[in-house]
């Protein structure tokens, strides 16, 4: 791990922590890495305790390579420059995005399972800080995270969103909600699964999304074989 992949926290003077919540909060976070092993690409993050294995001829991308792509959209948008940095400042410290994988490059469509052509499956991997919301609970956060999607706030506009459900995932208790948005004149179906745990003062989120049953399922068994500490 270098010293690239990590950040610091100065304590906010806003923030509305009691004593437990600042002692299970570490001043240092550890972006991760993407490792070979095998036939595969393992993403390991030591600071959360976690890892992810995906296919080795998947596309991984790290926080660093995320963060670039995001100023580069951000760069296409209409807003001041204010803005954009303060968007840049929290990918990077209160909004973090860990890690991305997807079977084919960004902006194009292959068979994924016999006689189709559907848009890529992905996995994404996000930690936003909660620490000044020292009262909630991981299912207060996923139920805000249903309002996101079911307004459209988060890209898409889903038309189903499930209620928050309790999953074991590698002996863990995560909490769970499912989205699902009619595309194409309801002939597809966006498939948007979200798997969240309160750690060190972060809400962890593993999010999966696909329109092909086949691809929903290999998500499914990706974030089934997580490995957690």
């Amino acid at each position: 791990m270098t010293k690239d992949n990590i950040i610091h926290f100065g304590k906010s003077k806003k923030a509305r922590v009691d004593a437990a919540a600042k002692s299970n909060v570490d001043i240092k976070v550890q972006h991760g890495c993407i490792v070979p092993d095998s036939g595969h690409m393992i993403y390991k993050n030591d600071y959360f305790g976690f890892e992810i294995k995906v296919p080795d001829h998947w596309i991984t991308m790290e926080h660093n390579e995320l963060v670039k792509i995001a100023q580069e959209n951000f760069n296409k948008l209409n807003i001041p420059e204010v803005e954009k940095i303060k968007m840049l400042e929290a990918m990077t410290t209160t909004s973090l995005s860990l890690f991305s994988a997807t079977p084919f490059p960004k902006g194009t469509k292959e068979p994924y399972g016999k006689n189709q052509r559907l848009d890529n499956p992905t996995i994404n991997c996000t930690a936003q800080k909660v620490t000044m919301y020292p009262n909630h609970t991981a299912s207060d956060f996923m139920e805000g995270m249903m309002e996101h999607l079911k307004n459209g706030s988060m890209g898409i506009k889903y038309d189903e969103v499930s209620h928050v459900q309790p999953i074991i995932v590698s002996g863990k208790r995560f909490d769970s909600i499912e989205g699902k948005a009619f595309i194409n004149g309801r002939k597809d179906i966006v498939q948007t699964q979200y798997y969240s745990i309160l750690l060190k003062g972060y809400q962890l989120s593993i999010i999966t999304t696909c329109i092909s049953e086949d691809g929903s399922e290999d998500l499914r068994k990706i974030v089934h074989n997580l490995k957690m500490d």
